[in-house]
C-alpha cells in the first residue's frame, strides 16, 4: 500500500486517473456544500437565540405584572 501526502498521486487498481480526479472533485464539492450548510444552520440558530433573548424581558415583565395583580387581590 502506497501512502501519499497528495491524494491525486495515489493509484487505485481498477480506476483511471480521470475517475479518481472526478471522485476527488466530487468529494471536495460535497465537503464545501456541507460546510456551507453548517454555517447556514449556525446563523439560523443564532438568529433564533437573539429573538428569544429579546422576548425574555417582556415575558418576565408580564409574569411579574400577573404576580403583582395576584398579590394585590390576595
Amino acid at each position: 500500500m502506497l501512502l501519499n501526502a497528495d491524494p491525486t498521486l495515489a493509484e487505485v487498481p481498477g480506476f483511471t486517473r480521470e475517475q479518481l480526479d472526478g471522485l476527488a472533485r466530487s468529494v471536495e464539492l460535497r465537503r464545501q456544500q456541507l460546510e456551507q450548510d453548517i454555517q447556514h444552520y449556525i446563523r439560523a440558530k443564532q438568529q433564533e437565540l437573539r429573538q428569544h433573548e429579546q422576548e425574555v424581558p417582556s415575558i418576565c415583565l408580564s409574569l411579574m405584572t400577573m404576580r403583582a395583580r395576584w398579590l394585590i387581590r390576595a
